[in-house]
């Protein structure tokens, strides 16, 4: 999944929720050096919000669109009504809301999909350099724990490619633990198991978790619209 320029963008549901705030607290603890009013300056850099009356979100320069979903019906009211009845609040997903129902916002632009993709194909920078169908092994690091470049595999041959400032490591929420513990970052026990040498003993990989989907089944009396 998601192996494709442009990542899982290319394919999900195109909601877009932000981390919560306490999530990255608890990641920031005894930390000096991050606070989650670092993390939200980023938000604000990346985000341009707006609604489908816009008539030219075009004139925004930064790189994540985010819409208001365009349709709505009046089952999606009365399902709203009836949780606001039952004591749930309605909230929006990206204020750090805990429990309640919310109408999502997506990565849209003008009707369709936004990715990571298009974002790439915006910049007409010189300095930048795409390689597909290439496939990172490691992380290199020096003697001072500094990531220095990667390892990756093209067409079957290893390759190395260093950084001059920082190496970005961004492949999902399992290719990423992946490719640290494969670099030697990890549980030392279990990189011990896989003969890997331990560089950093970090609890990497741990509290895999993924969010809980249900479908809803509805009936309805009488004529209904057929979106199908």
């Amino acid at each position: 999944m998601g192996k494709v320029l442009g990542g899982t963008s290319m394919l999900n549901n195109m909601l877009y929720v932000r981390g919560h705030e306490e999530d990255f607290k608890e990641w920031f603890k005894g930390k000096e050096d991050y606070s989650y009013d670092d993390v939200m300056a980023y938000y604000k850099k990346l985000e341009v919000f707006g609604t489908p009356k816009e008539k030219d979100p075009s004139r925004f320069d930064a790189p994540v669109f985010i819409r208001d979903l365009i349709f709505s019906t009046d089952l999606n009211n009365i399902l709203l009504k009836s949780a606001k009845n039952l004591g749930f609040p309605v909230l929006d997903t990206n204020f750090n809301s805990k429990l309640g129902f919310n109408i999502p916002k997506a990565n849209l632009h003008n009707g369709k999909r936004w990715t990571s993709t298009d974002q790439l194909k915006k910049n007409t920078n010189s300095n930048l350099l795409i390689r597909t169908n290439c496939f990172v092994n490691k992380v290199i690091i020096n003697v001072g724990f500094e990531a220095q470049g990667v390892e990756y595999s093209y067409l079957g041959k290893k390759n190395s490619a260093y950084a001059k400032k920082a190496v970005i490591l961004s492949a999902g929420v399992i290719g990423t633990p992946k490719i640290l513990m494969l670099s030697g970052i990890g549980r030392k026990h279990h990189l011990d198991d896989l003969k890997i040498h331990t560089v950093v003993d970090l609890p990497v990989g741990d509290n895999l978790q993924d969010h809980v989907t249900t479908g809803n089944t509805i009936g309805l009396n009488g004529e209904g619209n057929n979106f199908a």
